[in-house]
Order: structure tokens, then C-alpha cells, then sequence
């Protein structure tokens, strides 16, 4: 059953960035289905370059194309900003309170996600814990797909070449088998 596209923006966290970003580049700015658009926050770059691990895995981060692509930041004014910094407060004291682990750039992005009323595409299980008490939208990575499927944004060939392709890197989400047996009927 396809999943419902609204016309909506989307801000996607550093993990499934990494999971699509290489596989479906351009991701960021780029429309799919009526009106629906990908974005980062601002905090993406600095996380990044604070972590070699990440720098070593996802080398491609930081070629021009996609340093270029990753300008499609969310942005807003300062309002909003107020409202983003009061929500991470309670989000960091939710997660300390609930023995969540989530780094200041994962609280962001949940602070940003509920301020802008935007869907979070994350598979960081201690976001998806905050969200659900929250009330943030909340898609995971092969969600995503399945509605650049539906919307015809991708074919069925390349949703099974990314999903082979994070099993090939050992970067798979929790319950991805699952996942993807419910909404692309592979088997893995």
C-alpha cells in the first residue's frame, strides 16, 4: 500500500543522510512527489568534521558535489530559534531522565523538527523514543523510500540497490529486514 505524500519539507538527520545521501545525490532541495523537500540543519558540517569515524566511513562527504548539495540547510528566524533552544531543554531532560543517548545535534534536529511541525526521517532508535513522547513526525530511512517509490521518484531497482548496498556496508537500521519485507516485500 503506498505511503501518503503531502506536500511537506523533510529534515533528515545525519544518519540517514549518510544511509542515502551517496545512493540518491542530489537529496537535498531536490522535489519529490508534489512539493516535498529534503533538509539538513546547520549543525550537519560541524558534527561531521568533529568525527573521524564519520569522516573515514563516508569520505564522499566532503567532495564539492555534495559540500555544494548540503547548502539546502533549513532555515528561520529568530522566533523560531527562541522556540528551537526552549524545546531542546526539555528534550535533553526527557532523554537524561529516560537514559536516552543523543548528541546535542540529534536533540537539535528534534527541537527543529517540532518547532517547524516537519518530519523527522531518522533510524536513530533513542530519537525515535523522543519523538513518539514528543509527538514529532517521524519517518525512518526506508519510509523515505518507499515514498520516493510511490511518487515515482525512484524505481524499485534502486531502492534494492541501496538497501543491498547497506548490507554490503554493515550500516543497516534497526529492524531494516523487517522493514523491508513490509514495504518492498525483500527478503533478506
Amino acid at each position: 500500500m503506498p505511503l501518503l505524500i503531502q506536500n511537506k519539507n523533510y529534515l533528515i538527520d545525519s544518519n540517514s543522510y549518510f544511509r542515502l545521501a551517496n545512493s540518491l545525490h542530489p537529496l537535498l532541495g531536490s522535489v519529490f512527489g508534489t512539493n516535498n523537500y529534503i533538509y539538513i540543519i546547520k549543525e550537519f558540517d560541524s558534527e561531521f568534521s568533529k568525527s573521524l569515524n564519520l569522516q573515514n566511513k563516508f569520505s564522499w562527504v566532503n567532495q564539492d558535489e555534495y559540500t555544494a548539495n548540503r547548502k539546502h540547510k533549513i532555515t528561520y528566524n529568530q522566533d523560531v530559534e527562541n522556540a528551537v533552544s526552549n524545546h531542546i531543554k526539555y528534550i535533553k531532560l526527557f532523554a537524561k531522565e529516560n537514559f536516552l543517548d543523543v548528541s546535542p545535534v540529534d536533540i537539535k534536529y528534534l527541537a527543529v523538527a517540532l518547532e517547524l511541525n516537519m518530519t523527522l526521517i531518522t533510524d536513530d532508535y533513542a530519537m525515535l523514543m523522543i519523538a513518539e513522547d514528543f509527538e514529532i513526525k517521524i519517518l525512518k530511512t526506508l519510509d523515505l523510500l518507499k515514498l520516493m517509490l510511490d511518487s515515482e521518484h525512484l524505481k524499485i531497482e534502486k531502492v534494492k540497490e541501496i538497501t543491498d548496498y547497506l548490507i554490503y556496508n554493515k550500516d543497516i537500521p534497526k529492524d531494516f529486514k523487517k522493514d523491508c519485507k513490509k514495504l518492498f516485500n525483500f527478503d533478506y
